[in-house]
């Protein structure tokens, strides 16, 4: 797909999602037997190929609700709850009820930073494989229920 994970618009977006050729898109999505996928942390001041396309107020917006982190452009705060509003309807992703349909979805991590971010999408069940350090998979523990 030749076009940012984020739009200026959600018009720009529902243009793309919309088009023939995404259609394409959206059914090897359907078909996926396995999907890996990073998993991000917490907004920090780093560059990030993606995450730099947000504006300072999605940024603002972000951290009002409790983001923890995201898994395929989409945000999501500790318990779990995808944070819908205006940046996810800018956003160009397979959506997690697509996600979750797929036999096989590999989380890879790595960082403590990230640990409350793999526990909610943990929680969420949305992977089956988990792909993390020592060191993060020890932290991890310490806060498994």
């Amino acid at each position: 797909m030749d076009a940012t994970a984020v739009q200026e618009s959600k018009y720009v977006r529902d243009g793309i999602i919309n088009a023939q050729y995404f259609q394409i898109i959206q059914h090897c999505w359907d078909q996926l037997d396995i999907a890996f996928v990073g998993i991000g942390g917490p907004l920090t001041k780093t560059t990030s190929r993606w995450r730099n396309l947000l504006t300072d107020a999605d940024r603002a917006i972000l951290q009002e609700r409790g983001a923890v982190g995201d898994c395929c452009c989409t945000f999501y705060d500790r318990t779990g709850k995808i944070l819908t509003g205006e940046l996810l309807d800018r956003t160009i992703a397979i959506p997690f009820a697509k996600l979750k349909r797929v036999p096989q979805t590999v989380g890879v991590a790595r960082a403590l930073a990230k640990v409350p971010a793999i526990k909610a999408l943990l929680d969420m069940q949305l992977l089956n494989t988990l792909i993390i350090d020592e060191e993060t998979a020890q932290r991890l523990l310490t806060v498994a229920d």
